[in-house]
């Protein structure tokens, strides 16, 4: 996003349009709806075995939900619906565009931080297994 503010307001918004409508296929979608199926599963799964390392799962999936998939719904897609139907080089869409750039990137930033503390919760059960479960799983 900083790349963007340093050229001219049309020519960024054009750019963000297009990358959004490349995004808009199946295989992301794929991606995007296979891992919040696979995180609501997996919190379910940590939910109801309460085996070792089960709360940092679930919480993990938790975080997950909520930043890489509610914040994407509810916030970043509508921002990027808006930007859609404005023409580049309207004053309104000038306007629009100052204001995505600003919201666009302190969501997408909330997002990556949620996402990567849900990495790290998710994963710290993994790191917290004894040495003797690895050698016999690997």
């Amino acid at each position: 996003m900083p790349g963007l503010q340093m050229v001219p307001g049309s020519t960024g918004m054009a750019i963000m349009q297009s990358l959004n409508q490349f995004g808009a296929n199946p295989l992301f979608g794929l991606g995007f709806w296979g891992g919040a199926i696979l995180a609501l599963v997996s919190a379910a799964l940590a939910l109801t075995s309460r085996c070792e390392g089960w709360v940092a799962l679930f919480t993990g999936c938790m975080l997950y939900l909520i930043g890489g998939v509610l914040l994407s719904l509810v916030v970043i897609t509508p921002l990027s619906d808006e930007l859609a139907v404005l023409s580049p080089q309207s004053a309104h869409g000038a306007g629009v565009w100052l204001d995505y750039l600003r919201d666009w990137s302190l969501f997408n930033q909330m997002r990556t931080v949620l996402c990567m503390a849900a990495a790290g919760c998710a994963l710290t059960p993994l790191v917290r297994m004894p040495m003797s479960y690895w050698r016999v799983a690997g």
